[in-house]
Parts: C-alpha cells; structure tokens; sequence
C-alpha cells in the first residue's frame, strides 16, 4: 500500500511503486539505478515528491507521497511492531 495524497494519480503508477516494497537493495548501496529510475520517472509524471523507507536490511518497507514540494513519512509505527 503507497500512502500519502494518492488521488488522481493512475492505477498503473501505483503499482510501479507498489512493486518496490520488500524490494531489497545491496548492501553496499544506498539507493541502486533501478529504485532511483522508478522514482525519477514517477515523480516527473505525477510532479509530487516520494519518500522510501529502508529498513536496516535495506529493504524498502513503505512508500508515501507528498505534494509538489514535499512528503511526509509514512507512519511506520505498524511496520515496528510487525517485526516484534
């Protein structure tokens, strides 16, 4: 699930960024060419901002979008108590 201002943004879209969580990125990257096109190309084509979060196993575990000019986090209180 992608939250944040998700209105009118295309079904398609959304699961170009839906396809990202539990994607793991290596170790030795912060951010690798393929999550980084993704996020370019989606954020020109909606013109709003996007934020990951990478768990400490670099793996993406949420994804929300903001405005044009910023994002918040995705609340992620869930996401820690899942791993308990």
């Amino acid at each position: 699930m992608i939250n944040g201002n998700t209105e009118g943004i295309r079904k398609s879209i959304l699961l170009e960024l839906e396809n990202l969580i539990e994607y793991q990125i290596s170790k030795e990257e912060i951010l690798d060419e393929h999550v980084a096109n993704v996020l370019l190309d989606v954020t020109l084509k909606i013109n709003k901002e996007i934020i990951i979060v990478i768990d400490s196993n670099n793996i993406i575990v949420a994804i929300g979008i903001g405005e044009h000019n910023r994002a918040t986090f995705p609340n992620i209180d869930r996401l820690a108590r899942n791993e308990d």
